[in-house]
């Protein structure tokens, strides 16, 4: 009974541990997970390792993937620009209309939309806009997409 109740308390530390935000910048931007490096006083640097982390800018959030290397800037109470050098992001954006720019290898989105997915692969971008529009800039080539359900576009080079 001593072992249970032991392992139960460790286990209650372990998740109240890892839901303690790692880093909390002025700006209104949490990291939950991973490791987190401040760029300037709206700029974050952050490596996921080994779980999935939850990154909270104001009213925005992101879901980045184990694995997923990024930058991102706080503009106007949320996110104002994501660079993915590596992984897979999950972001969901407060419907306000402000434009939002991530960047992939090339791939340029500006996004005025709720939620975008978003894949870094070797020489493939994977975009997913799932309600709202994108505008998309890659090798001289714009598009637009405009959608209330999932549209991607893969991005590859050459």
């Amino acid at each position: 009974m001593t072992c249970q109740c032991s392992r139960r308390s460790l286990l209650a530390l372990a998740g109240a541990t890892a839901m303690t935000p790692l880093i909390t910048l002025a700006d209104g931007i949490q990291v939950l997970t991973g490791k987190a490096s401040s760029l300037g006083a709206k700029k974050l640097r952050i490596s996921v390792t080994e779980n999935d982390t939850l990154i909270k800018v104001g009213h925005d959030a992101m879901l980045a993937q184990a694995g997923a290397e990024l930058e991102l800037t706080e503009g106007g109470g949320g996110i104002k620009e994501l660079v993915l050098e590596a992984g897979r992001v999950l972001s969901v954006f407060r419907p306000d209309g402000q434009e939002r720019t991530i960047k992939n290898h090339g791939v340029t989105a500006g996004v005025r939309g709720t939620a975008v997915y978003s894949h870094q692969m070797h020489s493939q971008t994977y975009f997913c806009v799932c309600y709202g529009a994108v505008d998309y800039q890659y090798q001289g080539l714009t598009d637009r997409v405009e959608t209330h359900y999932h549209q991607a576009r893969i991005f590859s080079e050459g």
